[in-house]
């Protein structure tokens, strides 16, 4: 954790108000910050030749490093520098400078580089993704920031390019995404906690467009979902986060990565989007609901489940490979594999998910087990929900006699978001809604849904084992790591209907420290399933028909 009086002095360098618009108004970042190395970004606002400054102080008095580069068209003004030679656990500020402009100054930044490797020391961080900006200010990340992290894992969704906000629509070309970036980094909080907090980056599908898979990304998804549109989508989130390039010309836009956190924390994380095969939507007719869960899973669809677990690419063969050496021949007592998707049985529209690709999921979790592979936590986000289960393989363990868990090796896993997005609950009501018509304007029918919808999310809670659960509420997670009291974790969140310019209450939904007394279950908003009793064939019928003509 900082020293005491240090986020108060980050406070002063980067309090809102202090962008120096016209030389960097979006902001500045650090991400991937090793024991001796860290990726600092920043935007110019024009053409020009940027010069980077890092300092052991805050009044840069005690500069340890300076580069340069230039700003140009190429890459939208954005410039990154992988300053080396740092000292492992240590805070540096940093600052950008235009050299055409004297006065053109961005404001500080922080970091804190990471224990050297051998070192046991303790360290917080913070986990979330979805960020849509046409639902902003991102209030939970202002009320992240209070909370000192060390790092802030933002992980998938972290723009909306298929979702018109403000005065842009739908990115489609180079320079939409782009702006797309640009606009993110108008909202106050998100640019504070960039500023003061280095982070770890990874994507999901909404940086180019919902639910797309990047292997052969044409192919069965309409004329829409072009190679350019996939690559442009990915060129501006390598211009616009601060993310260390693998140096692999084979595989030039690499995300997956492990990064070393001391003695304690290995990051593994993962691309569940790049490499990824079509999903099995198509032949399965389109079926919501192929494992008969809203009917008490009398009557699957066999047809189905047996496509969904035939093999299909979803990390593909040479991440998952690394994956497994790298999991294997790690040294960290803590494990953190992050990924796009939660690993937990969700059953109800699978295609997208690890349910559509079960092969590869159940690949995984095997090799954990068979090689006793200790202390993995699966940290994921995009679902617009939270949970969190102690143990991960509960379901399969118990109901999935064909996964090979011999060993009883236990693997946690956290579900954070949203930053701001429609959350789960939200798009669960609003497609029973509108399948429902008039009838969905009823009050006693949107209490049935209601009932209904808990029901649901309690059977799919109880078969994953879920210590915690809620579905309709912006919120992160904070996760402390300590060598006397291991992993806790923390819910923070506020209810969307308190959303506004003004900033919410947030408080704890779940600390795992001193849980929740009171069954989630009873707590208004805790809901999950997409589908009501009586459009449930309809909604079948209408999304194979969609299938069909995709």
């Amino acid at each position: 954790m900082p020293p005491p009086g240090a986020f108060l002095l980050v406070v002063v360098l980067v309090w809102p108000g202090a962008v120096a618009r016209g030389a960097f108004s979006s902001g500045v970042a650090s991400g991937d910050v090793t024991d001796t190395a860290a990726i600092l970004w920043t935007r110019a606002d024009q053409a020009g030749t940027v010069r980077v400054q890092v300092a052991a102080d805050q009044d840069f008095s005690q500069i340890v490093q300076e580069a340069q580069a230039d700003a140009t068209a190429a890459t939208d003004y954005t410039v990154q520098f992988d300053v080396q030679g740092l000292a492992p656990r240590t805070l540096y500020y940093y600052r950008f400078l235009l050299l055409q402009d004297p006065a053109a100054t961005s404001i500080a930044g922080t970091f804190r580089t990471s224990p050297a490797p051998d070192q046991a020391v303790g360290f917080r961080f913070i986990l979330s993704g979805d960020s849509d900006y046409s639902r902003g200010p991102f209030h939970v990340l202002a009320d992240a920031t209070e909370q000192e992290p060390d790092l802030f894992i933002y992980f998938g969704d972290t723009i909306y390019g298929d979702i018109p906000a403000g005065e842009l629509g739908i990115a489609r070309t180079l320079d939409e995404y782009r702006a797309k970036y640009v606009q993110n980094r108008y909202d106050q909080p998100l640019r504070d906690l960039l500023a003061r907090t280095p982070v770890m980056v990874g994507w999901d599908d909404h940086e180019v467009v919902n639910d797309y898979w990047g292997a052969e990304p044409g192919a069965e998804a309409g004329p829409d979902l072009t190679p350019e549109r996939v690559a442009a989508g990915y060129q501006a989130f390598f211009e616009y986060m601060p993310i260390r390039d693998a140096g692999d010309p084979q595989d030039p836009f690499r995300t997956y990565r492990a990064i070393r956190y001391g003695s304690l924390a290995e990051f593994f994380l993962l691309d569940g989007r790049q490499y990824r095969e079509p999903p099995a939507k198509r032949a399965c007719g389109g079926d919501p609901d192929p494992f008969d869960l809203f009917f008490g899973g009398q009557h699957p669809s066999e047809e189905c489940l047996a496509i969904l677990r035939e093999p299909r690419a979803y990390l593909g063969a040479a991440q998952m490979e690394w994956l497994k050496a790298t999991l294997l021949n790690s040294t960290a007592r803590y494990k953190f594999v992050v990924t796009d998707q939660p690993m937990s049985f969700l059953g109800l529209l699978p295609y997208d998910r690890w349910d559509g690709y079960d092969a590869e999921r159940k690949e995984l979790l095997e090799f954990i087990d068979a090689n006793l592979v200790e202390s993995v936590w699966l940290l994921s986000t995009d679902v617009h929900m939270s949970a969190f289960t102690p143990d991960v393989t509960t379901y399969f363990r118990e109901q999935r006699p064909d996964y090979r868990l011999d060993n009883g090796v236990v693997v946690a896993e956290i579900v954070a978001c949203p930053i701001a997005a429609e959350t789960l609950r939200q798009a669960a009501l609003k497609t029973a809604l509108e399948a429902l018509g008039s009838l969905g304007e009823l009050p006693v029918t949107q209490n049935f849904l209601n009932l209904t919808l808990n029901s649901m999310m309690l059977g799919i809670a109880r078969a994953n084992a879920w210590a915690f659960w809620q579905a309709d509420r912006y919120a992160y997670v904070l996760v402390d790591v300590s060598p006397e009291n291991g992993v806790t974790v923390s819910f923070r969140g506020y209810d969307p209907a308190a959303h506004g310019e003004q900033r919410p209450l947030i408080h704890t939904l779940y600390d795992s420290a001193a849980p929740i007394s009171l069954p989630c279950w009873v707590v208004p908003g805790t809901v999950f399933a997409l589908i009501v009793p009586i459009a449930a064939y309809g909604l079948r019928g209408r999304w194979a028909s969609q299938a069909r003509t995709e």
